[in-house]
Parts: structure tokens; sequence; C-alpha cells
């Protein structure tokens, strides 16, 4: 299960490092086999600077999901929160 998190680079120099962190606040110390990673590394200004891949574990309740997701949402530095949107590609014809 992912979840996109944009997190704002003008107050937050790790974003990964600050989403692991809000998921040890909420899932206590050992936040389960969670995995938050940059999506462009280094990238500190334009439109995908910040954006933080967020993996959850399958067996998640969604529950779990939804406290996460509002905790994320609630964090100041966090422009944004949500699962990706499902993208439709259209066949070639020809």
């Amino acid at each position: 299960m992912e979840i996109v998190v944009k997190v704002d680079r003008s107050r937050i120099k790790d974003p990964a490092e600050h989403v692991t962190e809000i998921l040890r606040r909420v899932q206590g110390r050992q936040a389960p086999n969670a995995h938050a990673e940059e999506v462009f590394p280094g990238l500190s200004v334009g439109r995908s600077a910040g954006l933080v891949s967020l993996e959850l574990p399958d067996d998640l309740t969604a529950d779990g999901e939804e406290t996460i997701l509002k905790a994320l949402r609630d964090d100041d530095s966090i422009e944004y929160a949500q699962r990706p949107s499902g993208r439709s590609v259209k066949p070639e014809v020809g």
C-alpha cells in the first residue's frame, strides 16, 4: 500500500526522515515495515521537491491507514498526503 506525501522543503531538510518520525509517533518506536523514500533526492525547489513515497505493509488495517493519513495531514510541514491515483493508459491503435 503506497501513500504519496509532499513535504515543504523550505521547512524540512530531510523529507523522508520527517515522514518516518511521524510514523514513529503514530505507530510507536518501531514503525511496522513501513518505508519512506524521497522520490527525487536532493531536489530542493520545484513542484517535485519534497515528494516522498511511503510504502505501508499490505496487512495494515483500513483504520491504521486512516490514522497514518490523518497524522500526516495534520502536520504543518506536510502539504498533502494521499493514495496515488490510478492512471489509465490508452492502448496504441494501429
